[in-house]
């Protein structure tokens, strides 16, 4: 039952020879590499395959103008409300569960073949329509050559294929007059920002200062008692400590300075008055010192990642660190990298083999057809003695492969206090491992 469906069936037709006139003849009088086929391999459709096959819809192409197809060009005409077009798309017959195409006879068994052409309008290219220029902006300069400018905006913006929109600004040159006033006789020349510096003086005059209050407090109050005198110090030093900065973040705000200088037409420098007072830049602007980044002496390495021995990957990693003491503030030099890394072995004799898995399965199961067919056809669950195509299971799950060995060598480990027998029975072992391991390898090559 299961054999009269799907491939491997086979369809035949008669093949003969015949005269122009009609009457049959021999097969040999006729061409016998031209001889058509009389067999050939087919696909028998049953009910139950309208689950296992589908129709693969593509996506619908772009519209083509009628014109196109039938003339092979493209015609000119005048564009009413748009132009009749097609659209096309690819439509084939798939099986469901791996996509792959099937004869286009197997799904028209169930269903007719989607139509691969519809109709569809191509709308009328618009332009960009823009607005009129505004009027001209008044001259960048009053003297001299200067520049002017109109603008424009888009009020419908191209679609379906129409003209870009052009320039939205155009610009003029102006020339007002001749410079003859101190306008064009003086200019500006501002240099470059000095680095960042704090006064010479700031920290003595604030020294000088505090003491001249603290005389001041003592001549007016006349303070002579002995813990009077000790409350007041104990005061001025913690308001010190809680003025001090943060040793991460040591911010020092200084000053810098810029030259501005005024310039005759000729190149020679006069003063600051004769050029206009509203464009006077800034000469002196706070700042803030830059400091490089400063960290500490690299740690200690960190014990090896590799605690155990094992032949594919022998090596680990290791780690050491260093800290920030003063962060990068300003323009200064940015930290160093805090962490860095390094191979490793596992240092010390002894050390254990690691633990390693592999793979392990249990034997297959009896080739079963009906599980198979009862996911095509709920009727065929209950058949039985079917032949055919089926399926087999097995257990598959991953295992330790030397689990005995390292319990062994746990169970010595607690045996053995005092280490040394236990060491040069583990060294032992491994050697015993490794050279079982290098003959077993060779003995596979």
């Amino acid at each position: 039952m299961g054999s009269d469906c799907g491939p491997g069936g086979s369809q035949s037709r008669a093949v003969w020879c015949a005269h122009v006139d009609g009457w049959t003849t021999l097969h040999t009088n006729c061409d016998q590499v031209q001889r058509p086929s009389n067999q050939r391999n087919c696909f028998r459709v049953c009910d139950w395959h309208k689950d296992l096959y589908d129709w693969k819809l593509g996506a619908w192409n772009a519209c083509v103008p009628v014109s196109a197809r039938t003339f092979g060009a493209l015609r000119s005409f005048t564009c009413s409300g748009g132009e009749e077009g097609i659209q096309t798309r690819e439509v084939g017959c798939m099986l469901k569960s791996d996509g792959s195409p099937a004869e286009d006879a197997i799904c028209e068994y169930f269903e007719p073949k989607p139509r691969l052409e519809q109709a569809c309008l191509i709308p009328c290219p618009q332009d960009c329509v823009v607005s009129e220029y505004s009027p001209w902006t008044s001259c960048s300069k009053t003297c001299g050559t200067g520049l002017r400018n109109r603008v424009r905006s888009v009020l419908v913006p191209p679609v379906f294929g129409g003209a870009l929109c052009p320039n939205l600004t155009e610009f003029q040159s102006c020339k007002p007059g001749p410079c003859t006033g101190p306008e064009g006789m003086y200019s500006l020349r501002v240099g470059p920002w000095n680095p960042c510096a704090l006064p010479q003086t700031r920290t003595a005059r604030q020294v000088k200062r505090r003491k001249g209050k603290g005389q001041g407090l003592r001549e007016r109050t006349g303070v002579k008692d002995p813990e009077t005198r000790e409350l007041i110090q104990k005061k001025r030093t913690r308001n010190r400590l809680n003025r001090q900065e943060s040793p991460f973040w040591d911010i020092e705000v200084g000053y810098q300075t810029r030259d501005v200088i005024c310039i005759h037409r000729n190149g020679s420098a006069v003063g600051r008055n004769l050029c206009t007072p509203r464009d006077l830049p800034l000469t002196v602007q706070s700042c803030v010192l830059p400091k490089d980044c400063q960290v500490t002496d690299w740690a200690e390495w960190s014990p090896c990642s590799k605690t155990c021995v094992e032949a594919e990957s022998p090596r680990g990693n290791r780690t050491r660190s260093r800290q920030v003491l003063q962060f990068p503030v300003g323009e200064g030099a940015e930290c160093p990298p805090l962490e860095e890394w390094e191979s490793c072995e596992p240092l010390g004799e002894g050390v254990p083999p690691c633990a390693t898995y592999t793979w392990r399965t249990t034997e297959w199961s009896d080739c079963r057809v009906d599980s198979l067919l009862s996911q095509q056809d709920r009727r065929r669950s209950n058949l039985t003695g079917l032949c055919g195509g089926g399926l087999q299971t097995r257990e598959v799950y991953c295992v330790q492969a030397n689990a005995e060995l390292l319990k062994y060598l746990s169970d010595l480990r607690e045996k053995d206090k005092e280490g040394r027998l236990l060491e040069l029975l583990i060294q032992e072992l491994l050697n015993t491992w490794r050279f079982v391991r290098i003959t077993y390898t060779e003995s596979d090559i």
